[in-house]
């Protein structure tokens, strides 16, 4: 998180959506910051450009004995 935080200082995230059923939870949540740091968690740093960015996730979490047991995600951001 540290890193994201570098890069993007001003960064918030809004959550979109929110679902549970039987045993699955599925939050879709949106991040949004200007990229104003350096970005150091990519293989090639990329310098500050200034530039808006915006990216969605979707997270699915399986939930056992009240804790979560599996945890996928499908990420829209940079690469």
């Amino acid at each position: 998180m540290g890193k994201v935080l570098k890069a993007f200082p001003d960064a918030s995230w809004v959550l979109e959506d929110l679902i549970a059923e039987g045993d699955r939870v599925v939050c879709r949540v949106k991040m949004r910051g200007t990229h104003t740091g350096t970005m150091d968690f990519l293989r090639v740093p990329v310098p500050a450009t200034g530039k808006r960015f915006e990216a969605e996730a979707i997270h699915v979490f399986r939930i056992s004995e009240g804790k979560i047991a599996e945890h996928w995600a499908g990420r829209d951001d940079v690469a």
